[in-house]
């Protein structure tokens, strides 16, 4: 008996599961805005059940899936900090991205005037210097640790 094939399309979002080592309840992140759309190959067969056919999904879709769930990341965050804008027009780009370990967002207004730097570490969008800070002080201070992450080693000037 040979193996059902059926082609899927899937959008891709990130949530991060923090679960303490000494045990006790588990938290999670928001789920973040799907940053991807994909074309997924399903195969059944009465042996294995129901799985995703790599080779396949990366023939149709031009790279795999190892290579799509880390490319979400840093999307995802960018995509919070856009929602949080209220200039217009407004930049956003990406200065660094180090797909899990986080990413470094720069945010300017159309005059292009530096509205600060943010970093999307695990599920969570933080100041990255005293600029965004003042702009928007709901969002944490990133710690020197995170900075270092995603390659800004130090704040950059408000």
């Amino acid at each position: 008996m040979s193996s059902v094939r059926i082609q899927a399309a899937c959008r891709v979002s990130d949530q991060w599961q923090f679960t303490p080592l000494s045990g006790g309840q588990a938290s999670r992140s928001a789920l973040s805005p799907p940053a991807w759309s994909l074309r997924l190959v399903l195969r059944a067969d009465p042996v294995n059940g129901w799985d995703v056919d790599q080779q396949r999904t990366e023939q149709l879709n031009g790279f795999g899936l190892p290579f799509a769930l880390p490319a979400t990341i840093c999307r995802a965050g960018a995509d919070v900090l856009a929602k949080r804008v209220t200039l217009n027009p407004y930049s956003l780009s990406v200065v660094s991205d180090h797909g899990l370990v986080g990413c470094e967002l720069h945010l300017t207004s159309g005059d292009g005037a530096s509205q600060g730097y943010y970093v999307w570490r695990f599920g969570v969008l933080l100041a990255a210097d005293a600029r965004a800070q003042v702009l928007r002080p709901d969002l944490p201070l990133a710690p020197p640790s995170a900075l270092i992450a995603v390659g800004a080693t130090s704040p950059a000037p408000p």
